[in-house]
């Protein structure tokens, strides 16, 4: 799973890059789709919960707080 979050990581790169340097919108927008197809051929292949470990989120221990 690391690889693939590094591969949607440097597509997100790349279109930032991309759109602030002024390239042509069509290399902007494909680079977009790249970005949301990963998660999406994710799902496909290995469900939910491959795209819930695809996007980790932080969480906190509630039990703590008190």
């Amino acid at each position: 799973m690391n690889a693939v979050r590094a591969k949607l990581g440097g597509f997100a790169a790349a279109a930032l890059v991309s759109a602030g340097a002024g390239a042509p919108p069509v290399t902007t927008l494909s680079l977009l789709f790249a970005c949301a197809a990963i998660p999406v051929a994710v799902g496909l292949r290995g469900g939910r919960a491959q795209v819930r470990a695809l996007f980790p989120t932080v969480r906190k221990d509630h039990r703590d707080e008190h």
